[in-house]
C-alpha cells in the first residue's frame, strides 16, 4: 500500500514540475518579445542575482530615442524594470510601499480581465473592477504573509521604479486556490514603488 502512496505521490509532484516549467517558459517568451533585434543586449551575474540589460533605440522622425529596461532574476523571479528608480535599493529585510496591479499571468499578458488585485484606480477602471484600497500598500520583506514570488520579486527595488514581477506558481500559491485565483497560477505584478527604507 504504501509503495501505491509513494508512486502516486511522485507522479504528481512529476507532473506539478511539468506545469511549473511551462510557466516559467511563458515568462520566458514574454521576455523575449520586449526584445528587437536593434536592442542591444549586456549581461552581468552578482551573488545569485542575474541582471539583463536592454538598451532599445528608437527612431521618432528625425530622432533616436534610446531607453533601457533591466531584467532581473532572483530566486525563481523575473523583475522586468520598465522605469528606472533613484535611491537606495530594497534590502531582503526592507520595508517598501508602492502601488500595484496583480495578475493571473496563465495567458502570458497583462490584459486588464486577468486583473485580480489593484490599488490603482486606472487599473481597476480598465478591468471593470471596483478599487477599494487607492493608498500605497507599505510592509517588511521579512513578513511572511507576502506571496514568496513577490517578496523575491521586490528585493533591489529603488524608489520612483516601475517595474512587472512575474513568477510561477511554485513562488505564488502553490497547490492552493485564494479567492478567483486557481492553484498553480503563474502570476505577475506589474509595481510602482513608492519608498524603501531599510
Amino acid at each position: 500500500m504504501s509503495f501505491c502512496f509513494l508512486a502516486a505521490f511522485a507522479c504528481t509532484k512529476a507532473s506539478e514540475d511539468q506545469v511549473y516549467t511551462k510557466q516559467e517558459e511563458t515568462i520566458d517568451r514574454f521576455i523575449a518579445g520586449l526584445i528587437t533585434p536593434c536592442d542591444t543586449l549586456s549581461m552581468v551575474e552578482d551573488g545569485g542575482t542575474t541582471v539583463l540589460r536592454v538598451d532599445k533605440v528608437s527612431n521618432d522622425g528625425d530622432q533616436e530615442l534610446h531607453d533601457t529596461i533591466t531584467v532581473t532574476y532572483y530566486g525563481g523571479t523575473t523583475r522586468v524594470t520598465i522605469q528606472q528608480g533613484r535611491g537606495d535599493a530594497l534590502l531582503k529585510r526592507g520595508k517598501v510601499s508602492f502601488y500595484y496591479g496583480g495578475y493571473d499571468f496563465s495567458s502570458g499578458s497583462l490584459q486588464p480581465g486577468s486583473l485580480f488585485a489593484t490599488n490603482r484606480q486606472e487599473l481597476a477602471g480598465a478591468a471593470g473592477m471596483d478599487c477599494v484600497f487607492t493608498d500605497p500598500v507599505s510592509f517588511s520583506l521579512s513578513d511572511a504573509k507576502i506571496v514568496d514570488g513577490l517578496k523575491r520579486g521586490l528585493v533591489g527595488v529603488r524608489p520612483g521604479e516601475e517595474c512587472v514581477i512575474l513568477f510561477s506558481g511554485k513562488y505564488g500559491f502553490g497547490s492552493h486556490p485564494v479567492g478567483t485565483i486557481p492553484p498553480r497560477t503563474p502570476l505577475a505584478y506589474r509595481v510602482w514603488v513608492e519608498t524603501v527604507d531599510n
